[in-house]
């Protein structure tokens, strides 16, 4: 495997996980849910990245957590673009 694949996998976590805990210590609501969006992020390509770097045999399991916490991430940055939102009504 060429090294560049594990470095870029290695970059994206790491950078990841700094920049979400980096909103995640913010007072604000807002950045504390896009913080915990990024680092729920970051553990779903953690584990992906582990699947392509170990080559399992059954890829199944990996695949299948990792778009668990993508899903959970995707829930928080939903919460993050509506918690500034008012009604007309």
């Amino acid at each position: 495997m060429n090294l560049l694949v594990p470095l870029f996998f290695l970059h994206n976590v790491l950078a990841t996980a700094y920049l979400g805990s980096k909103f995640v210590s913010q007072n604000d609501k807002v950045f504390k849910s896009f913080g915990i969006a990024l680092l729920l992020d970051c553990v779903a390509f953690a584990i992906w990245s582990f699947a392509v770097l170990t080559k399992p045999a059954d890829l199944t399991m990996y695949v299948t957590l990792g778009v668990v916490f993508f899903i959970a991430a995707l829930v928080f940055l939903l919460n993050t673009g509506v918690q500034n939102l008012r009604s007309d009504s």
